[in-house]
């Protein structure tokens, strides 16, 4: 019983580490497309780098004050190429229209969340842009995980975005968006 016990112990004390489940590591990109107008189709992608099944249940995106986050067309979540899907439980619902905090959230009766470590997904948005937004702006993200193991559980970080608008021209063009790597 003894031997058993060690054993056990030591299964335990190597265990840890694996089940460690955070999600240090992760990272938000994007990519602006330029519409007409103003408007502008933002798609995020978001890569969850947890090695040890730490799902992500919630992308937060928060756009510089001068940004308004539009309903037509509707925000949208999928797995990103070559990724597997999200969690078929956890249905992805969105909240933010109207205003400049995009807010993707998912989690199942679990509390698991929608995004699997190792995978990434595409997180789009269409945005109205003011162009007293003239300028070099932060777009700030936050990553929450479904809070099992151990930290980091919240991951932040902003992406600088250069804003720039001109008066129209004959294409009827009014702003541009470009993330600056």
């Amino acid at each position: 019983m003894k031997r058993l016990l060690s054993l056990i112990a030591l299964l335990a004390l190597c265990a840890g580490p694996a089940l460690a489940q955070n999600i240090g590591g992760s990272t938000v990109v994007v990519d602006p497309v330029e519409d007409q107008n103003g408007v502008t189709t933002m798609c995020f992608t978001v890569t969850n780098a947890s090695v040890d099944f730490n799902w992500l249940t919630d992308v937060l995106i928060t756009l510089p004050s001068c940004m308004t986050i539009l309903d037509t067309p509707p925000a949208s979540a999928a797995p990103a190429a070559g990724s597997v899907a999200f969690n078929d439980i956890a249905t992805v619902t969105f909240e933010g229209y109207g205003t400049n905090i995009a807010h993707w959230h998912g989690a199942d009766e679990f509390g698991y969340g929608f995004l699997l470590g190792e995978n990434a997904g595409v997180f789009c948005i269409t945005v109205q842009i003011n162009c007293a937004c003239d300028n070099l702006y932060p777009v700030g993200w936050t990553l929450l995980g479904d809070s099992f193991g151990d930290p980091p559980h919240t991951l932040a970080g902003s992406l600088d975005f250069l804003v720039l608008c001109s008066t129209p021209t004959s294409s009827g063009s009014w702003g541009d968006v470009k993330a600056l790597y």
